[in-house]
């Protein structure tokens, strides 16, 4: 997924993004989910369940 938005538009909706980010990777049951801005590559890790 690729996305442009104004600086000002990231920093008024950052908890809702992060929360979207967070929701992504939990109910996607992945090990991490990363996102790029800026060209800074940020990263919420996730511990995964052994089955």
């Amino acid at each position: 997924m690729q996305c442009y938005t104004a600086e000002q538009a990231l920093a008024d909706h950052a908890e809702e993004l992060r929360d979207f980010l967070r929701r992504l990777g939990e109910e996607g049951q992945q090990g991490a989910v990363g996102i790029v801005i800026d060209r800074d590559y940020l990263e919420i890790r996730f511990p995964l369940e052994e089955e």
